[in-house]
C-alpha cells in the first residue's frame, strides 16, 4: 500500500542480526575442529550491555559434557568468558564497571576484589587469552579468547568442561587449540571483510 516503510531502528536491528549470522556462519567450521581435537564444548558469544549471548555452541560428543542452548546469556563477571570481554576495556573502564555492578561470589574460587581482578585481567591481555577453575561453576573449567574484526573485538570463544576432564596436563592442548581457532576466525572475518569492500567498491 505504500503506506509504511522501515525505519532507521528497524535497519539497525536487522543488520545487527545479520552481523551475529555471518559471525556465527564464518566462526562454525572453527569451533566443530575446536571441539573434536579437545573434546570438549565450545561457544561462541557476543556481549549484550551487561550479559553475554551464546550465538553458537558446538558440544562435546562425550557422555559426560557441559551442555546449553543458544541464546543462553552470562552475566559479564562470569568466570573465564566474562575476564575475556572485560580484558577489552580499559582499567579504569573495569574499575568504573566493577564499582557500579559489583562483583559477585559465585563460587569459592571466584575474584571479588576489584584490585585483584584488575591484575588477572592486566596478565589475560599479554596472554591472549583467560582461564578459570571453578570461578563461576563449582567443578568447571574454562578457557576464552577474544575474537577481532579489523582490530576490533566483536565477541570470544571459549571452552568448557568438567574439572574431573581438564586437568593440568590437558590444559597447554587446550589453550594452544583455543588460540589458534581464535586467530582462524579472525582470518575468516578479515577476509570476509575485505570480500565486502571489494564487492561495495565494484557495484
Amino acid at each position: 500500500t505504500k503506506k509504511y516503510t522501515i525505519g532507521k531502528g528497524m535497519m539497525r536491528l536487522s543488520k545487527m542480526v545479520l552481523k551475529r549470522q555471518d559471525l556465527a556462519f564464518i566462526a562454525r567450521p572453527c569451533l566443530e575442529k575446536l571441539a573434536q581435537v579437545t573434546d570438549e564444548t565450545v561457544f561462541l558469544g557476543i556481549r549484550e550491555h551487561d550479559t553475554i549471548k551464546a550465538v553458537d555452541i558446538v558440544e562435546a560428543e562425550k557422555e559426560f559434557k557441559v551442555s546449553s542452548t543458544i541464546g543462553a546469556k552470562l552475566p559479564l563477571t562470569a568466570g573465564a568468558v566474562g575476564k575475556i570481554f572485560l580484558s577489552a576495556m580499559s582499567n579504569e573502564e573495569v574499575a568504573a564497571y566493577i564499582a557500579e555492578k559489583g562483583l559477585p561470589q559465585y563460587t569459592e574460587n571466584s575474584i571479588t576484589d576489584s584490585d585483584s581482578l584488575i591484575k588477572e585481567i592486566e596478565k589475560i591481555r599479554r596472554l591472549g587469552y583467560s582461564v578459570d577453575t571453578g570461578e563461576y561453576l563449582k567443578g568447571v573449567q574454562a578457557a576464552a579468547s577474544l575474537i577481532y574484526q579489523c582490530g576490533s573485538p566483536i565477541g570470544a570463544i571459549w571452552l568448557v568442561g568438567f574439572s574431573n576432564s581438564i586437568i593440568d596436563r590437558n590444559m597447554d592442548h587446550i589453550i594452544r587449540n583455543l588460540k589458534h581457532a581464535a586467530e582462524q576466525i579472525n582470518d575468516r572475518l578479515s577476509a570476509n571483510s575485505a570480500l565486502l569492500k571489494d564487492l561495495r567498491e565494484n557495484c
